[in-house]
């Protein structure tokens, strides 16, 4: 279609960005290393990813600003909308690396509360939440409805381990924030110490397409 539409002045250049692009699924992108890389303008980029965005490919998630006594990040977080996609343009085809879990199960958990969302009140507003300088600390998914807020974690381990609620634990003083909530690729459901739950993503997804996903 990009092809076809003539969407894009510099074909090869483009093609030479999808692949980069595709190494930034579920991080903030690097304008100037992905120009760099690509070997074209920044504002290039910058035009590529709209276009992208255009075409229904890729969604960018911006950072919400809870000032809870931290600076916080502000660009927005690139994802791909379909795991598939962001392997094929990655060429990568074989077996799902390590590496690649964590971003893949991210970006399919977004995609899925972006897909309900369309057809339900699920949020009004859907952000992510990090301290610039908190290094690992974040939280994946803030949705927003009304005054209310749900803080969502998204980890592909089968393991529970306690510093997946590190994120969580830093965001607890934001006002109105009525659920925190990990959802991991394990089996047991569990409470945690403050009100954090803890869901395998079956609990998730019954939740999600039953309406109970809100407290």
């Amino acid at each position: 279609e990009i092809r076809g539409e003539a969407l894009v002045r510099n074909l090869p250049g483009f093609v030479r960005f999808l692949p980069i692009a595709g190494r930034f699924h579920g991080q903030v992108i690097n304008l100037s290393g992905v120009a760099r890389d690509a070997g074209v303008a920044r504002t290039t980029v910058n035009g590529y990813l709209d276009l992208l965005d255009d075409t229904l490919m890729t969604f960018r998630l911006a950072g919400f600003e809870a000032r809870l006594r931290v600076r916080e990040r502000k660009h927005p977080k690139l994802y791909w909308v379909d795991p598939g996609i962001v392997r094929a343009v990655k060429k990568q085809l074989g077996p799902v690396t390590a590496e690649e879990r964590g971003p893949l199960f991210e970006g399919w958990i977004l995609h899925q509360l972006r897909a309900e969302a369309e057809v339900s009140e699920l949020f009004e507003d859907i952000y992510y939440w990090a301290p610039s300088n908190g290094g690992s600390v974040e939280v994946d998914f803030l949705l927003r409805r009304g005054r209310e807020y749900l803080a969502l974690e998204v980890k592909s381990a089968g393991r529970f381990q306690p510093n997946m609620a590190s994120g969580l634990r830093a965001i607890g003083d934001l006002p109105r924030l009525v659920r925190r909530l990990i959802v991991y690729a394990g089996q047991r459901k569990l409470s945690l110490e403050g009100g954090i739950e803890v869901w395998p993503h079956a609990t998730f997804a019954a939740a999600l397409t039953s309406g109970r996903l809100w407290p």
